[in-house]
C-alpha cells in the first residue's frame, strides 16, 4: 500500500521508490560498514565475516550489500563460506559462528547488536575469548551494548537524531516537498570486542 498511498508517510530503515509521498530516514550503511571493515584491517584481520537476517527486507538486504562493498574497496576477499544468514537470532549464531571460525575468519560483522550479543554468548559457551580469539562488531550501539562483556564495538545510530530528521521529513511532505530520505552518519563505536587478529 505504500507504494500507493497519498498519505504523508515517513518510513524508518526502509525506502519506497516512485512515491513522492512517502519519505525515509536512517543511517548511512555503507559508511558504517566501511569504517568497521577499515578498522579490522589495521588490527590486521583479513579474513572477515558476516552474520545477518536473510536479504529479504530493505534493511538486510543494504546491510548486506554494504558488507559486500566494503570488503571489495579494500581487496579483502568474498567468500560465501564467510556469511551466514539465518532468521533466528540464537540458532544463527549458534551454527555460523563455530562454521566461519573453521574457515579462518579472524572477525565477524553483525547486522544489528542483538545477534552481535548472541554471539557473544556463544563464544563464552565454546571458551571462545573475545577479542582475543576473534573479533565482534555489531551494528545499532544500543543502549546494553556498553555493558557486555567485553563491551561491544559497534555502529552507532542516534536515535533523537533519528527522531529529529523523521520529524523534519513529516513537515517537508505536509508543505508538499517531495523529500526523498535522510541519511545520517554512521560512526564506529571502539570498544572492547575488537583486538589485534590472533597469532597462529
Amino acid at each position: 500500500e505504500f507504494r500507493t498511498s497519498h498519505v504523508p508517510t515517513v518510513l524508518y530503515d526502509n525506502y519506497i521508490k516512485s512515491n513522492p509521498c512517502i519519505a525515509s530516514v536512517g543511517c548511512d550503511n555503507e559508511e558504517g560498514f566501511d569504517l568497521a571493515v577499515k578498522h579490522l584491517l589495521k588490527l590486521g584481520h583479513r579474513k572477515i565475516g558476516l552474520i545477518s537476517g536473510p536479504p529479504d527486507s530493505y534493511i538486510m538486504k543494504a546491510r548486506y550489500n554494504a558488507y559486500l562493498n566494503a570488503m571489495g574497496k579494500y581487496g579483502l576477499e568474498i567468500n560465501e563460506d564467510y556469511i551466514g544468514l539465518g532468521y533466528f537470532v540464537s540458532e544463527s549464531t549458534r551454527k555460523y559462528v563455530p562454521k566461519l571460525l573453521n574457515q579462518g575468519v579472524t572477525a565477524i560483522l553483525f547486522s544489528h547488536d542483538v545477534r552481535a550479543i548472541s554471539a557473544i554468548t556463544e563464544c563464552i559457551d565454546r571458551n571462545i575469548q573475545i577479542p582475543q580469539d576473534l573479533s565482534i562488531i555489531g551494528f545499532d550501539d544500543l543502549p546494553m551494548t556498553e555493558h557486555t562483556f567485553p563491551p561491544l564495538t559497534t555502529i552507532h545510530q542516534d536515535r533523537v537524531s533519528l527522531g529529529k530528521c523523521g520529524y523534519y521529513a513529516m513537515s517537508c511532505l505536509m508543505n508538499n516537498v517531495p523529500i526523498g530520505s535522510i541519511q545520517l552518519r554512521a560512526p564506529l563505536v571502539v570498544r572492547g570486542s575488537t583486538g589485534p587478529v590472533p597469532k597462529k
